[in-house]
């Protein structure tokens, strides 16, 4: 299902300092617009080598260096062109990122803008822009963004420039998380999985693997527990306070072979599988392999027990990975990131990532398109997606060789091998998002582990709870 990658350069491995999230709008004006001109400021600012540039010139479609008419914005013409990225902590991907569209920009004589939004402020200023009437002309963000805008018919349906980009075409990001029922209006970016952070001097004192499996995990963290020394082998969340809870249950779900809901949207919940699943969840509480604290967590809380040298095993996304090196570089050292473990189902995961849009009514779509297929041409698109240091997964393939990956000393390259194994969203196999949306955020997985937990209710009981509680939610 995969393509081929897109880059063979390994870059630098930065880990940046948590940026402010406040908004910061960087605008520049186009200077003189010749080829040589353009070729030196490239090579200068870019600065990804003499074999790694932004491209000023495609192949594809037509002529030799003739992109389509539609992608192609005349030099000087048109309006600013405004990009909008949801701020990451890493600030090597954005220092990239504006320079790739300042140089865009001098490329094609256009004025450029690159403004970096928290991501709740972007959701809240881009729809005050489409009720301004004035929306930038790209958009990255999270994948929910174009179910957001994307039903009001208020983006720009990109399906005829996906098929420019046959690295993407395939993307499951696209063939399973961007489609519409009126058409395709996501280009996705990257993967932004969450995956397992693992003390790998706690296993390697053990002379343990890394666990392959939920039950391997938990045969591990029996050996590995210290009981009454306030240290716990597992960090898992177990608490309805946050968003980690429920998410942990519905990946043991999956891994178990349940499902909360079928193809068809139809309540699938009340199924053995599922009744194990639960039963192991309440287990790691039971047997005191994960701290008391975990049952009424946040979703802060395990990300600072495993920064206290509390737990030593967590998942979460690479937020966590992104502060280690510069505030914990011991534990930075200590830690490798595995993929999430699997179970009788195999190594299923759930996908999310980010993504980009088109708002209708921008100032200068042409150049958004021609920026989008630009940004695809090797190796640029490689190096922005590694420039966050493996926490991003690229889009277009997994499993494929590169020095960036395969190197022995980059812990988070274990990460790739789990977009071999997305199922879909977390709604999957189901289609209806919107209602799945709302029992996660209903936590309804996460309170069926509690009941049998804290309120001892047998787990059957509990299990038949939450099926009449999806029944309710779904209607049927």
């Amino acid at each position: 299902m995969f393509c081929k990658r897109l880059h063979q350069k390994r870059p630098a491995h930065p880990v940046g300092q948590p940026r402010p999230g406040r908004e910061r709008a960087m605008t520049r004006k186009p200077g003189p617009f010749s080829v040589f001109a353009v070729v030196a400021v490239l090579v200068l600012l870019i600065g990804f080598g003499p074999n790694s540039r932004f491209s000023l010139s495609d192949n594809r479609g037509g002529a030799a260096g003739s992109p389509p008419a539609d992608t192609v914005p005349a030099p000087g013409q048109g309006g600013k062109f405004v990009v909008w990225d949801k701020a990451e902590l890493v600030k090597a991907y954005h220092e990239r990122m504006e320079k790739l569209v300042e140089s865009f920009g001098r490329q094609y004589g256009v004025e450029t803008e690159y403004v970096t939004l928290n991501a709740s402020e972007l959701k809240t200023k881009l729809q005050a822009a489409f009720d301004a009437g004035n929306v930038p002309d790209l958009v990255i963000g999270d994948t929910a963004l174009d179910k957001q805008f994307g039903s009001q018919r208020r983006l720009i349906e990109v399906s005829g420039l996906l098929r420019q980009l046959p690295l993407l075409s395939e993307s499951l990001l696209v063939t399973q998380m961007g489609n519409a029922a009126d058409g395709q209006y996501l280009i996705p970016q990257a993967f932004t999985l969450s995956g397992a952070y693992v003390r790998k001097d706690w296993w390697a004192q053990a002379a343990l693997p890394l666990p392959a499996t939920w039950l391997e995990l938990r045969e591990q963290a029996r050996l590995l527990a210290k009981p009454g020394s306030g240290v716990y082998p597992l960090g898992l969340s177990l608490s309805a306070n946050g968003t980690e809870g429920e998410s942990l249950v519905r990946d043991v779900v999956l891994a178990w072979g349940g499902r909360f809901v079928d193809e068809r949207n139809h309540v699938a919940v009340n199924t053995p599988a599922t009744l194990e699943a639960l039963q192991f969840l309440a287990s790691l509480y039971t047997e005191r392999l994960v701290p008391p604290e975990a049952l009424s967590w946040d979703d802060a809380g395990n990300n600072n027990a495993y920064l206290r040298g509390q737990v030593g095993y967590i998942i979460n996304t690479g937020s966590v990975y992104n502060l280690l090196e510069p505030s914990a570089p011991e534990l930075y050292a200590a830690t490798v990131l595995a993929p999430k473990p699997g179970g009788s189902d195999g190594s299923p995961v759930f996908g999310s990532g980010r993504a980009m849009i088109l708002p209708v009514g921008g100032s200068n779509p042409a150049a958004a398109k021609r920026f989008v297929r630009e940004l695809y041409e090797q190796p640029v698109y490689g190096e922005l997606i590694e420039s966050m240091g493996g926490t991003w997964q690229p889009v277009t393939a997994a499993g494929e060789d590169t020095a960036f990956w395969t190197d022995s000393a980059n812990q988070a390259a274990g990460w790739l091998k789990m977009t071999t194994h997305v199922v879909g969203p977390d709604s999957y196999p189901g289609t209806d998002e919107e209602t799945g949306a709302k029992g996660r955020n209903q936590k309804l997985g996460i309170k069926a582990v509690q009941r049998i937990i804290a309120g001892k209710m047998d787990a059957q009981r509990s299990l038949d709870e939450l099926e009449r509680e999806l029944r309710v939610l779904y209607g049927s």
